[in-house]
């Protein structure tokens, strides 16, 4: 009936008359006093008052199929069931990789709230990569014959059965939170994609706890510039990196029920072509910092094989999506005989104003301690028409739920260490 309105739901339950009812269970059950006191509290920390907010693109789903998911989502609230994610890892002779990549991928799994599987699709390989993968506790998906990235990753769709799909590179090492802090943002809205940052390590290193060994992806610093509000992008799509992506799977079998692209061949754009299909059909994008993975050092020199190979795939993308034409303005910033930084090339490419061409932009700071809704929607009632929120307190939700209460505003969105760069 209003396809252009965001569903809110708000889910509340009161410590109070929880607590209540919960001690007066422990009491019938007649437990000791010490152990359902301990109960008891645990039982009140978990139930403080929680104010969620999905929003909910309805846009490209019938009335049934909304009211479907959203009774699932409910389901899900009331812990009925949980959340399912799925991990999909190509993997080729990288047997050494995958004896560091799992267990961290493990402990990951281990802090989620949510029932996770891990699929690693040995795509033809010469080592034992498939028996240190099942060792390490993967699903493992054999491959008597390479298929390339792009069939590794839709070899591994085919058994994932996760609410969401994560597509994970095989020499990438996560911390702890990192499966939460996807699923996090996908509680927060429907038909969202969800893109990682992406460091890299040093030669020789393997500990990313230690920052002064990370080096960021030149890539990596775009949000720095436009804005964590992927919204704010011309072409959003185009930071969607195959190497640490998550999607909605009623989204994913909406848009792209046949997964990756298998005629792209060698080095690139396979997955911003898979990207470029989700946008199509209302993908919702959100960054996430907290997300990100660090690349096991290899040599990563674009050579003119490597370049070559890149420019026969966006032929081909272009061929395919003439919208997508816009990507040729990225060729000087790959072409490994040209000094041209991709910086300057993408913003030719993406051509929206960054942050420091706004004029009149009213910013706003988000404290650690508030609630970022509350924040949020102050910020829409007062009606800035263009808008920088500087979040103190890591909610990457903010983006997406921002786009949902202000469509088109384009609301930025940055960490806190951007607060003093902003507010001058």
């Amino acid at each position: 009936m209003f396809p252009r309105a965001a569903l809110h739901l708000y889910l509340w339950g009161s410590p109070a008359k929880s607590g209540q009812r919960r001690r007066a269970e422990l009491a019938r059950e007649g437990l000791p006093d010490e152990d359902a006191a301990d109960e008891f509290d645990a039982h009140r920390r978990a139930a403080h008052l929680r104010l969620g907010m999905v929003a909910w693109n309805s846009t490209f789903w019938s009335f049934d199929d909304t009211v479907s998911r959203l009774h699932d989502r409910v389901n899900i609230a009331l812990g009925r069931r949980r959340w399912s994610v799925s991990v999909v890892m190509p993997a080729r002779c990288s047997r050494d990789n995958l004896g560091l990549v799992l267990p961290r991928l493990a402990a990951a799994a281990a802090g989620c709230e949510g029932d996770v599987q891990i699929v690693v699709v040995d795509d033809g390989s010469t080592d034992d990569t498939a028996a240190v993968a099942a060792a390490g506790g993967a699903q493992v998906v054999s491959l008597t014959t390479s298929r390339g990235i792009s069939g590794a990753r839709n070899a591994g769709l085919q058994v994932a059965t996760g609410d969401v799909v994560i597509f994970l590179d095989s020499d990438t090492l996560v911390k702890p939170n990192f499966l939460a802090e996807h699923l996090r943002l996908h509680e927060a809205a429907n038909d969202t994609v969800v893109v990682g940052g992406r460091r890299h390590l040093l030669r020789g290193v393997t500990d990313i706890a230690d920052a002064e060994v990370i080096r960021r992806d030149s890539r990596e610093a775009l949000p720095d510039l436009y804005s964590y509000n992927m919204a704010c992008l011309a072409h959003p799509w185009s930071l969607a990196y195959g190497c640490n992506v998550s999607v909605d799977r009623p989204l994913l079998e909406r848009a792209a029920p046949g997964g990756f692209d298998e005629s792209f061949v060698g080095w690139g754009l396979e997955d911003q072509e898979f990207a470029f299909r989700l946008a199509q059909h209302g993908a919702r994008w959100a960054y996430s910092r907290a997300a990100s993975g660090a690349h096991i050092y290899h040599d990563r020199t674009m050579t003119a094989e490597r370049f070559a190979g890149w420019k026969a795939n966006l032929r081909r993308f272009v061929d395919t999506h003439d919208e997508a034409s816009a990507l040729e303005r990225l060729v000087p910033g790959m072409n490994p005989v040209q000094t041209v930084d991709y910086t300057d090339c993408y913003r030719r490419f993406d051509g929206g104003p960054t942050t420091a061409e706004v004029a009149e932009l009213l910013v706003v700071r988000v404290p650690m301690a508030d609630d970022p809704l509350l924040a949020l929607q102050d910020v829409v009632t007062a009606g800035g028409s263009k808008v920088a929120l500087v979040d103190e307190g890591d909610h990457p939700e903010l983006a997406v739920l921002a786009e949902a209460a202000a469509p088109g505003l384009g609301i930025r969105l940055y960490t806190g260490a951007d607060w003093d760069r902003l507010s001058t």
